[in-house]
């Protein structure tokens, strides 16, 4: 009664509480992959990873399903099949550029595997999905974070300030720029003038390793006098 009742066909799965076991576990491995995001402050989290990890598995259980609740024959990998192509479009909304770099292709990827997962898991194919969970946290929480910082991404930036009155003088500018560990160099300085009032414009060239909190570098500048504008544009990485 139980496995007629959820449209179990007898002999596909061990019947419902099989099928609830592979639902628990996509969802769980969803939450926690969502859980190391989101302790790296990333939008697509706990919910969002379980969410789809838990929906996949469940889409893959259908796609199973169908050949043998329509008794007609068909392809049990139809459905499971737009789960691969149509998460790229969830994955790229969580791809953002940030001033001098791209934020949320690993997010994006996280994204990508816990819709493999859950369809693995909802396949009922445990040992390769609980693996490849174990090693994307693996690689997410030890290896990836451990190679940025042996391997720093180098890149190059145009920096444009602009300060109402006079401008910040050299030693205050070039402090803030080495408390961020960025080379500096001044290519550009113009006054703009117009009928309220008067301020300074300074361009420079950056070079820096790694990445930084644009925010902060906003807010550091603006400490150091009445900021106007201030423009960040990449100009390529090494």
């Amino acid at each position: 009664m139980p496995d007629y009742f959820f449209g179990i066909p007898e002999g596909l799965t061990g019947g419902i509480w099989e099928i609830f076991l592979r639902l628990v576990l996509a969802f769980m491995s969803g939450f926690i992959i969502g859980l190391e995001r989101e302790s790296h402050k990333q939008p697509a989290g706990m919910r969002t990873h379980a969410l789809i990890c838990g929906v996949s598995a469940l889409l893959m259980i259908i796609s199973m399903t169908m050949p043998f609740v329509t008794d007609k024959a068909g392809d049990p990998g139809r459905i499971a099949a737009q789960v691969v192509s149509g998460i790229g479009f969830l994955g790229a909304g969580a791809i953002i550029k940030m001033g001098t770099h791209v934020k949320g292709l690993t997010t994006a990827a996280s994204i990508w595997g816990a819709a493999g997962i859950g369809l693995a898991l909802g396949a009922g194919l445990y040992g390769p999905g609980i693996l490849t969970l174990v090693i994307m946290l693996f690689f997410l929480h030890i290896l990836f974070p451990l190679g940025k910082k042996i391997f720093p991404p180098k890149w190059h930036a145009r920096l444009e300030l602009e300060y109402e009155g006079k401008f910040p003088k050299k030693e205050v500018i070039d402090k803030v720029f080495e408390s961020f560990k960025l080379k500096n160099q001044c290519k550009e300085a113009k006054v703009n003038r117009s009928k309220e009032n008067i301020s300074e414009i300074k361009v420079y060239e950056l070079d820096g390793k790694g990445i930084f909190d644009t925010e902060e570098l906003i807010k550091a500048f603006r400490q150091k006098g009445d900021l106007q504008c201030f423009r960040l544009t990449d100009t390529g990485n090494d």
